[in-house]
């Protein structure tokens, strides 16, 4: 993984998939890279061990490597010849932009790379490295190599059949690519009854594409008596705070923050409704299966 910690989907589901794993007899060994999200000796509990991906003895004794997310085939240099499988959880393999939203007009974007991306402009993209120019052109055709390659050298799993599909249409042989829905552990818990207020609930990073300025703003059309609370944190976060000031909406808003996996099933307990308000196309959506597993209704976007 690229490091240690839970930062989105992609970190909790190789934390649950470890867990589980580790209950059906199986161990699993964390090698990870120089990133560190939140909670990282907690994530870290859930594997048998952890190492860096760069430490000499990271590949001594295992069978198969389950690469959590990576670009090319270069980037998996490191795992040698040991026998690899890809797991896909977002866009970044399938479109130039990795959000599969149209820049103009934010659309979620339907087509494979190819020559829609020149045409819509999806091509001139933010360079994010340090110290180089604000905009780079990213090339669909060299994305498609770079995905056939890689299906080349391992076998692709992504978490829902609509991403396999894209996958498939981006290059990739369709005999290399399957899904695997991700299910996370029951924890257990009985189920908890709904409240009497109308409380909503989003759970997820705060950027632009999982459509919280969306519900903040829906808050207009409905009763004064409901009031909706945010569980998650990102670079969006000052902005969504602002607009809910600035709707006069503020004291019906509850930013909580990140908040742990083990807290999640209480805040869906106190909820009514879970919301999933996404602009970009989920790859699957892991908080509406959670929510539900809590006995909870989901408004989610259609894509």
């Amino acid at each position: 993984m690229p490091g240690v910690g839970f930062q989105g989907g992609l970190e909790r589901h190789g934390y649950d998939l470890a867990r589980s794993l580790i209950a059906r007899g199986h161990s699993v060994r964390l090698l990870h890279g120089p990133l560190r999200g939140r909670d990282a000796e907690l994530f870290a509990a859930g594997f048998t061990s952890a190492q860096a991906l760069d430490s000499a003895t990271a590949l001594q004794g295992l069978e198969v490597a389950w690469v959590q997310k990576t670009a090319s085939v270069e980037a998996l240099a490191p795992l040698g010849a040991l026998p690899l499988v890809v797991a896909v959880h977002d866009h970044d393999l399938t479109c130039v932009r990795t959000s599969r939203m149209l820049p103009l007009g934010r659309a979620a974007c339907r087509r494979p790379p190819g020559a829609g991306c020149v045409t819509h402009g999806c091509v001139v993209v933010r360079e994010r490295r340090p110290g180089a120019f604000p905009l780079r052109v990213a090339s669909p055709f060299a994305l498609r190599d770079r995905l056939a390659a890689l299906a080349r050298r391992a076998n692709l799993i992504a978490c829902s059949a609509f991403l396999a599909r894209t996958l498939v249409e981006a290059g990739a042989s369709d005999a290399r690519v399957s899904y695997i829905h991700p299910v996370p552990p029951d924890d257990g818990a009985a189920q908890a009854p709904r409240p009497a207020e109308s409380r909503l609930l989003i759970a997820a990073q705060l950027v632009h594409g999982k459509g919280v300025d969306l519900a903040i703003e829906a808050l207009h059309h409905l009763p004064a008596s409901v009031t909706l609370e945010i569980a998650g944190d990102g670079p969006a976060r000052a902005a969504l705070e602002r607009q809910a000031c600035a709707a006069a909406v503020q004291g019906r808003v509850t930013f909580l923050g990140y908040v742990p996996p083990p807290g999640m099933p209480s805040l869906y307990d106190r909820a009514s409704v879970v919301l999933l308000p996404s602009r970009w196309p989920e790859p699957f959506g892991l908080v509406g299966i959670e929510a539900m597993r809590r006995g909870r209704p989901v408004a989610a976007a259609a894509h």
